[in-house]
């Protein structure tokens, strides 16, 4: 059985080299040495340039002004005083609850378009600290509440990085 198997598999194998090697004929393929040309094209073509429309002048870029207290004016809490402030920081004082200051500013990150990326809650023995972190594809906002048992403010960090 093995040999019957076998002797198929070389008659096989000898036919396809015997029709591989044999040339094609076929009249369908006719090879020429005739040269075409393909596309034409003169000098006058190459010299039409673009005229441009009213609306194609050149824009001129502008650069984006440097962070102020501008933009950090809409992170002032309103029942606080501002006891620091600098370019991308401000430091606030109240005497409003930790848990409405916290809610104040996590509205207001949400408002302000920016992704609430950090929310972290702390109380133990009746010291508060929260932070809060929002960012968009330009700024990042850090704020961070804190009150000492000891002290009946409550003292609020904002910072801007753009």
């Amino acid at each position: 059985m093995h040999i019957l198997v076998t002797l198929a598999v070389l008659s096989i194998f000898a036919l396809g080299i015997y029709f591989n090697q044999r040339p094609i004929k076929n009249a369908d393929f006719t090879t020429s040495n005739e040269n075409s040309v393909l596309s034409e094209s003169t000098q006058e073509e190459s010299k039409i340039s673009p005229t441009p429309t009213v609306g194609d002048t050149p824009s001129t870029p502008t650069s984006t002004p440097a962070p102020s207290n501008n933009s950090l004016e809409k992170y002032i809490y309103p029942n606080a005083t501002v006891t620091q402030s600098s370019d991308n920081n401000i430091n606030l004082t109240t005497t409003d609850d930790p848990k409405v200051v916290t809610e104040w500013y996590r509205n207001k990150i949400i408002e302000s378009g920016l992704s609430v990326r950090s929310f972290v809650t702390t109380s133990a023995n009746n010291n508060i600290l929260n932070k809060l972190a929002g960012a968009d594809a330009e700024s990042e906002i850090s704020i961070e509440i804190k009150k000492d048992v000891n002290n009946s403010l409550v003292t609020i960090s904002v910072s801007l990085e753009v």
